[in-house]
């Protein structure tokens, strides 16, 4: 069986300016070439009901990674009843992963595939062995799908092909990293407070405020159940925004004080830029502070002791851009993988806090997060909110 290239492959610059390497071949052959091995498979009716009997995801791809065969269960992933619309597409193009169009030449061909856990799993399979593969996909419905991919060599008549059946993890992995992080960090600040409270009769008069440390791990125990509680609700779509006329300096303050007083900020410092400007525009409070605290707290778990971590905004044209910068520099690999639902740098299932940046962010305030990292200048994350406020179906109105 042959195996597809591995090297990228010159194309005509993608836009002005330079050359485009794709990761691996965008080739692709004719339609009604993918078409007649779909109809081929139709033509045998005991290897037709083979393919679509199993209670999991079942494609045949050809080696251009086109599908050639869909079984009814991939059909209801993507909203289809015939599987003729998906022939022909590769299986991050029929399931609108983000990344597909990146690059024209399609799925498998732009720089984040390299993660993709399916590619491996396919290119596996190309190579004449069986693969096993989990991949996450990011859809541009803001939907996002977590599978676990099981790919071998498969032959129809003269025809090489990849059997590839995944089994949607979806509810696992938001099962499973929701209890972790949640637990873990609750934990943490409920530890605090009851260690705190063990020791606050004894210290009634050793000049120690117990009390403002006793409330401030309070808070911080509720912004984590919030946090958890509102990224759950996002998710399913019932998170409601409550618009309202804000500052830009009290929400800079109040999340620099905050996290001032957080565990990954001992030994760092939490600073404002230059006297942040005093732009007021239209959000929901609530959650741009949850929002840019999440920023926050990923830039001080990502600083050393003795680095800063700064808070400043601006206004942009019809937004106001609210950022935090840390001096870390963030891996390419790891850049790749931010705002994936479940990856973490800090161990399984400890990936919620770029991602949930994201969709509370792009889909309830109508708002847009950009990142810049550099080994020299360190990472800064952004936060662009439209000064008129959020508009979608979310929003309640007064």
């Amino acid at each position: 069986m042959r195996r597809m290239r591995l090297n990228g492959i010159k194309k005509e610059p993608e836009e002005p300016g330079g050359p485009l390497t794709y990761y691996l071949s965008p080739e692709r052959v004719a339609p009604e070439k993918a078409a007649a091995v779909y109809e081929e498979i139709l033509r045998s009716p005991l290897l037709l009901s083979q393919l679509d009997s199993g209670p999991n995801i079942l494609l045949l791809l050809n080696m251009e990674r086109q599908i050639v065969f869909a079984n009814r269960n991939f059909l209801r992933i993507v909203g289809l009843e015939d599987a003729g619309l998906v022939v022909g597409q590769r299986l991050g193009e029929s399931l609108n992963c983000v990344h597909s169009r990146v690059c024209r030449g399609g799925c498998g061909t732009s720089e984040f595939c390299r993660k993709c856990g399916a590619v491996d799993a396919i290119l596996i399979a190309q190579g004449g062995k069986n693969g096993v593969e989990e991949c996450r996909i990011a859809r541009n419905d803001w939907d996002a799908l977590d599978l676990r991919v099981w790919t071998s060599p498969f032959r129809i008549g003269s025809h090489d092909l990849v059997l590839v059946v995944a089994l949607d993890i979806s509810n696992e992995k938001r099962r499973m990293a929701l209890e972790r992080v949640f637990f873990h960090d609750v934990l943490n600040i409920a530890g605090n407070i009851r260690s705190l409270s063990e020791v606050l009769p004894d210290s009634a008069n050793d000049g120690l405020d117990f009390r403002s440390l006793l409330r401030q791990s309070s808070e911080q125990l509720i912004e984590e159940i919030m946090r958890h509680r509102e990224l759950t609700l996002a998710e399913t779509g019932e998170l409601v925004v409550h618009p309202q006329q804000v500052s830009c300096r009290d929400i800079l303050s109040g999340v620099a004080a905050l996290y001032g007083a957080h565990p990954a900020a001992k030994g760092k410092r939490i600073g404002l830029a230059g006297g942040p400007q005093d732009l007021s525009f239209l959000t929901d409070r609530v959650l741009a502070r949850r929002v840019l605290g999440n920023m926050v707290k990923n830039a001080l778990e990502a600083s050393k002791a003795g680095e800063a971590v700064t808070l400043g905004c601006e206004g942009e044209e019809g937004c106001v851009r609210l950022w935090v910068h840390n001096p870390a520099f963030i891996p390419r690999d790891v850049e790749l993988q931010l705002f994936k639902r479940s990856f973490s740098t800090k161990g399984p299932g400890r990936g919620y806090g770029t991602y949930g940046i994201k969709i509370i962010t792009e889909r309830y305030l109508s708002g847009k997060v950009s990142h810049k990292t550099s080994q020299d200048k360190g990472t800064t994350f952004s936060l662009s909110l439209p000064v008129n406020g959020p508009v979608n179906e979310h929003v309640l109105i007064y």
